[in-house]
C-alpha cells in the first residue's frame, strides 16, 4: 500500500514526511505553534488532528496566545450552550453567513456583535441591518436589531408579554452601546418566546407546542434561566473585550498588508519584471495576502517561490484584461 504524501511547513521550513507514522508529540508541537484559524483547519482534517486537540485542551489556549495581540479567553458558562473551545475560535475566526435575509453571502469578517453573534459581509449590509436607527433618541426598531421589546414590567403586562419579565436578566445585549436601552437581536428574542411557551405547553401536557431545539419543563427552563443570568455579565465583559482585541487587531492588520505590498513591490516585482499592482490582483497571491494577514505573518522569498508558478500562470493568462 502506498504512503500518503504529506508536507508540513514550521519555522519556513517544507518538509515532506509520512503523516500516518508521524508521533502525536510531534502533531502536539506543531499546533501549539500555530493560530487559531489554523487549528481549525486541522480540527476538520482527520479524527487523529480532533483525538490529539481533545486531549490537549492547552492547544487552544496557546494558539489564543500565539496571536499579536493575544485574543481574550472564553468566558466560563455553566448553562447549556455551544461555548466550547472549538466553538468559541469558529466564532471568532471560522466565518459564517451575513445576517442580512437577502444576502446570505458566506463571510470571513469578525462578527459586528459578539454577543449577538452578528455578522454582515459588506458596508451595504451593515447599513441594512442598522437601518431605522435613531441616532437622537439612541433607539432602534427593524427586522433584525430591537431596543424596544422589553419595555418595563408595566408596558409588558399591558403588551400580554408577561414571560418577557425573565428575559431582561439574562438574554445578552449589543455590547456596541449604540442605544440607550440594550439592544437586542430580534430572532433570538423570538427564540426564547417560543422556549417559554414550550416549557408551559410540556409542563401543562399539552399535544401542541412550538418547536424548538431542546426539550425542558417550566421548572428546567427557569434552572437555565438561572444559570444564564449568572454568566450574562462574564458573556458582556467577553464581548467587549473581543471588540477592543479587534480594533487592535485590525490595525497591526493593516500595517502588516502594507508591509507584504511593499514586498511585491521592492523584491517580487523587480525581479520577475511584472507590475506588483497586477501581480496583487492574481488569486494565487490574493488568498496568499488574505490568508497572511489573517495570521499576521510577513511574506519572505520562500513563500513567494511557494506561489511563483501559480500566479505568473496567472498573471499571463489575465494580463490582456487587467487595466493599467
Amino acid at each position: 500500500m502506498a504512503t500518503k504524501a504529506f508536507s508540513i511547513k514550521l519555522f519556513n521550513v517544507t518538509l515532506s514526511c509520512d503523516r500516518e507514522n508521524l508521533p502525536d508529540s510531534v502533531w502536539l508541537e506543531i499546533m501549539l505553534k500555530v493560530t487559531p484559524l489554523e487549528l481549525l483547519v486541522l480540527q476538520k482534517l482527520s479524527r487523529k488532528f480532533r483525538r490529539i486537540l481533545t486531549d490537549n485542551s492547552r492547544c487552544w489556549a496557546q494558539a489564543r496566545n500565539n496571536m499579536n495581540p493575544p485574543v481574550p479567553p472564553p468566558p466560563q458558562v455553566d448553562a447549556a450552550g455551544v461555548w466550547s473551545e472549538s466553538a468559541y475560535t469558529q466564532l471568532i475566526f471560522g466565518g459564517g453567513e451575513c445576517i442580512v435575509k437577502s444576502c446570505k453571502r458566506w463571510t470571513t469578517r469578525f462578527p459586528c456583535s459578539y454577543a449577538l453573534r452578528m455578522r454582515v459581509c459588506s458596508p451595504k449590509c451593515e447599513a441594512i441591518l442598522h437601518r431605522h436607527y435613531n441616532k437622537d433618541e439612541r433607539k432602534i426598531n427593524n427586522g433584525y436589531l430591537t431596543s424596544c421589546a422589553i419595555p418595563g414590567k408595566r408596558g409588558l403586562r399591558q403588551m400580554g408579554q408577561t414571560q418577557r419579565l425573565h428575559f431582561r436578566s439574562w438574554l445578552p445585549y449589543d455590547e456596541r452601546d449604540m442605544t440607550k436601552y440594550p439592544m437586542h437581536r430580534v430572532s433570538s428574542i423570538a427564540t426564547a418566546d417560543q422556549e417559554w411557551f414550550s416549557a408551559r405547553a410540556i409542563t401543562e401536557k399539552r399535544s401542541a407546542r412550538p418547536p424548538v431545539a431542546v426539550i425542558r419543563t417550566v421548572a428546567e427552563l427557569q434552572q437555565q434561566y438561572r444559570l444564564r443570568t449568572e454568566a450574562l455579565p462574564r458573556i458582556m465583559q467577553n464581548a467587549k473585550a473581543l471588540q477592543q482585541w479587534t480594533a487592535a487587531f485590525s490595525e497591526a492588520q493593516k500595517s502588516v498588508d502594507l508591509m507584504n505590498v511593499a514586498f511585491f513591490k521592492e523584491f517580487v516585482s523587480p525581479r520577475e519584471q511584472i507590475p506588483y499592482r497586477k501581480l496583487l490582483k492574481t488569486r494565487s497571491v490574493s488568498n496568499a495576502m488574505e490568508s497572511f494577514g489573517r495570521s499576521l505573518s510577513t511574506f519572505d522569498m520562500r513563500d513567494w517561490c511557494g506561489i511563483r508558478a501559480n500566479a505568473v500562470r496567472e498573471y499571463r493568462a489575465l494580463r490582456w484584461t487587467i487595466s493599467d
